[in-house]
């Protein structure tokens, strides 16, 4: 679930998920609410074989690897 900031409401707080490429077994983050409905493929290799394997909201959020990350809606990705 991801969460608007109360002083700006494009600025979003999204729960972070940790993906893994069993292709080339790089690592790597991806926002729930943005990447949901959407098939994932490794930013490294470009394979599909990609599986989420923990998330902010998991009891183990030390496997996730990191703490946050925002984005503001309507800005594009860089």
């Amino acid at each position: 679930m991801s969460v608007a900031s109360p002083y700006n409401p494009n600025f979003i707080i999204d729960n972070l998920e940790r993906c893994m490429c069993f292709d080339c077994y790089k690592s790597f983050i991806v926002g729930e609410d943005l990447s949901k409905g959407i098939k994932l493929s490794c930013p490294y290799c470009k394979s599909d074989n990609v599986e989420r394997v923990a998330c902010t909201t998991d009891d183990r959020p030390v496997d996730l690897g990191c703490v946050g990350i925002t984005y503001t809606k309507g800005e594009e990705n860089q």
